[in-house]
């Protein structure tokens, strides 16, 4: 069995005349593709990111609505309009009458 050194020598001269676009080609495939802190992963990091932030502004929504009705509910007025309102509570000998409006015509 005997070694073709042409072949090799071929290969050795190639990668002589092209380590730096050889070297290039591996730098980009390891950032875009392998490394930690890859292109692929940078993207799912920055759709979490949007998501949070998203859940960050609907829990402060809810937050600023919780405050407004703390603040409805912080006097005895409050808390009976809110009561009449949402329980459909009454007073002692106190009628009430619901008015619900048909939309279909």
């Amino acid at each position: 069995m005997k070694l073709d050194f042409s072949k090799i020598k071929k290969v050795i001269v190639f990668i002589k005349n092209n380590i730096y676009k050889i070297m290039l080609l591996l730098f980009v495939i390891w950032i875009l593709l392998i490394d930690e802190s890859s292109f692929v992963n940078q993207r799912k990091l920055t759709k979490e990111i949007e998501s949070l932030e998203a859940t960050i502004r609907s829990y402060k929504k809810q937050i600023n609505q919780n405050n407004k009705l703390i603040n409805v509910l912080s006097n005895k007025k409050g808390i009976e309009s809110f009561a009449r309102e949402q329980y459909l509570m009454k007073k002692r000998n106190e009628d009430i009458f619901i008015i619900t409006y048909d939309t279909l015509k």
